[in-house]
């Protein structure tokens, strides 16, 4: 990465989202000579948005709003610094309201543009797009740029200032009508779903993403644009660990849904493909865009700096996989509810279409769900629970069901020559491997199976866990004033915490005493002889890796037998298992205590 980013001074907006996390983390890794790394971040003032990332030297967070022009930012210094600029501002909620969707993906777009002519030694600016703002297209899905005013339907004319005019007089008609936040915010929503169906974009989020795109391709002059147009991110492949994701989005809300027995279905014909690529591999593909075009003064027509990060064509996945993937997994690890009992799961039900699904439902459980709201209310609202409960089941299958119906029903594939050109140069500069997007490398199986649905799940457990109520907001820590400014040396960081088990299994309150050297008149130089003298033998007889391990393994158990007993603390500290009687421990002990912990 030497000759690329060293000395570079990269600007990121959208620096607190899921793709930033990982670019900045990446950077920083492979690249430790880059210049400054300057972090766009919405906050109240300089000094929050410096409580949010560590104090590493060369990051510097920036408080700006990327709808505002020049984000706010009055810092005249910084123009002249930044080579590069990538924006991965967005807002991703499929329903967003319509008015904050085009002040982030549309104008905020624009913004960035702007911004970055201003800076004079800005060499390429990246744009995070979706492959989706081709909509519900089908076949084979080019990597080819929008013309400002496009639309997929060819019947209408689109006009951003238009909307933007839309936008203004239906926020001035509701202004009048004394509605709550919430009733404003469903009308906005939905004002934002109905245009994009009136253009041919089958949700706010992948129109107005189309939006940003033309207006950037439109306005960029001689500016070296590249966008990058991911499939549906799923949590990361290798770096910097396996299965990290934040939120819960699209296919993870069936994920999750399917475990928690919410959900009993899937969506897509068998053959179905969904295209999904990990967010690391996403990261990769920034970086080597930039590699490849940041030094490089030939000329490339518009449509060539789009790039499809996508799997469909190199590695398919099908509805019919994710179908098996989800039921063999919580039939091995299933789920409990909150009352301690284990969630079983049956295999999912396929759906190809919307009115497939429409029909279960009518026919299945809308008949049930009336049947229940009737005995709630003859019985005294005996069964209010069992209502809400298969009520919140039915409205959520169908929300979920309606807002991703674009990605999970889509029958297109996207075609990846640009970015094969992308992998090809990685190769040529030996690469690959540390910018490794290739998607062929994944084993979909062992993926889900062991990375994506325990990733999610814990993502998901975050999530409950600060958020309960889905609006919750976190203050700062009350011992903030007592550790401001101190530096602090933690080693072990990638375990959980020093353990108070150095007491052994005593009994009784446990003092707060520290070990003397060589309590219980243990030689530590004796032990560490005898380790040695271990070694030598072992080293002799040729074993593997693993075979020495578990001799070593022995030897520690041995020795602490032997030291027990010599000093009559076998009682005390017993670890001989041959005085187990199984079926009690199993019985009386080991399951309650597991049901226990889990409830």
């Amino acid at each position: 990465m030497e000759p690329f980013l060293e000395g570079k001074t990269i600007f990121i907006t959208g620096a607190t989202g899921f793709l930033a996390k990982i670019l900045v983390e990446k950077i920083l890794r492979i690249q430790p000579n880059v210049r400054k790394l300057f972090l766009l971040v919405r906050a109240s003032d300089t000094k929050s948005a410096r409580k949010r990332f560590n104090d590493e030297e060369k990051v510097f967070p920036i408080v700006g709003d990327i709808s505002f022009e020049d984000f706010g930012i009055e810092n005249s210094e910084m123009f002249k610094e930044i080579d590069i600029i990538i924006n991965s501002a967005a807002t991703t909620r499929f329903d967003e309201r319509y008015d904050i969707a085009m002040n982030i993906n549309v104008l905020g777009a624009f913004n960035v543009l702007k911004f970055a002519k201003k800076c004079s030694n800005v060499k390429i600016l990246v744009h995070v797009s979706t492959a989706y703002v081709c909509g519900e297209g089908e076949g084979v899905i080019q990597e080819k740029s929008f013309v400002l005013g496009e639309t997929l339907n060819k019947n209408t004319k689109l006009e951003i200032d238009v909307e933007r005019k839309v936008i203004e007089e239906k926020l001035k008609q509701l202004e009048g009508q004394n509605l709550t936040t919430k009733e404003v915010t469903i009308a906005m929503r939905d004002l934002g779903i109905q245009r994009a169906n009136l253009h041919g974009w089958p949700n706010t989020y992948s129109f107005t993403k189309a939006m940003g795109e033309m207006i950037l391709g439109h306005y960029k002059e001689d500016l070296r644009l590249v966008i990058i147009r991911p499939t549906i991110i799923t949590s990361t492949y290798k770096e910097p660990f396996p299965g990290w994701i934040e939120g819960v989005k699209t296919v993870d809300s069936f994920i999750l849904g399917y475990g928690k027995g919410v959900l009993n279905f899937c969506f897509g014909d068998p053959n179905t493909i969904l295209d999904m690529i990990p967010g690391d591999m996403v990261v990769n593909s920034i970086l080597a865009s930039i590699i490849t075009h940041i030094g490089n003064d030939q000329h490339y027509p518009s449509q060539e700096l789009i790039y499809h990060i996508s799997s469909s064509k190199i590695n398919p996945i099908k509805s019919l996989d994710i179908q098996s993937f989800l039921y063999h997994y919580f039939t091995k690890n299933p789920w409990m509810n909150k009352d301690g009992n284990i969630i079983k799961v049956g295999k999912p039900t396929l759906f190809s279409s919307m009115d497939s699904f429409r029909k279960y439902i009518s026919t299945y459980y809308w008949p049930l769900l009336k049947i229940v709201q009737l005995a709630n209310v003859l019985l005294w609202h005996r069964f209010d629970k069992t209502y809400k409960d298969l009520k919140r089941k039915i409205d959520m299958a169908i929300r979920l069901s309606e807002l991703y119906k674009s990605y999970l029903l889509f029958h297109g594939s996207f075609d990846d020559a640009n970015t094969e050109k992308l992998r090809m140069a990685m190769k040529e500069h030996k690469m690959d491997d540390v910018l490794n997007f290739d998607p062929s490398c994944i084993n979909w199986e062992d993926y889900f199976m062991n990375t994506h649905i325990p990733g999610a799940n814990l993502a998901s457990q975050l999530l409950l866990f600060f958020y309960p109520n889905n609006f919750y907001t976190m203050e700062l820590s009350k011992i903030e004033p007592f550790l401001e400014g101190k530096t602090i040396l933690i080693t072990g960081v990638t375990g959980f915490l020093a353990k108070t088990y150095v007491g052994g299994e005593g009994e009784g309150v446990i003092s707060e005493k520290s070990f003397n050297f060589g309590d219980y008149y243990i030689d530590i130089d004796v032990e560490r002889k005898v380790i040695e003298d271990k070694l030598k033998e072992l080293e002799a007889q040729s074993l593997t890796s693993k075979e020495v391990t578990m001799a070593m393994r022995n030897l520690g158990i041995q020795r602490l037998r032997m030291t027990m007993k010599e000093y009559k603390m076998d009682d005390v500290l017993n670890f001989d298992p041959s005085c187990i009687n199984w079926e009690d421990y199993f019985m009386n002990i080991h399951l309650p205590g597991v049901v226990k912990r889990l409830a």
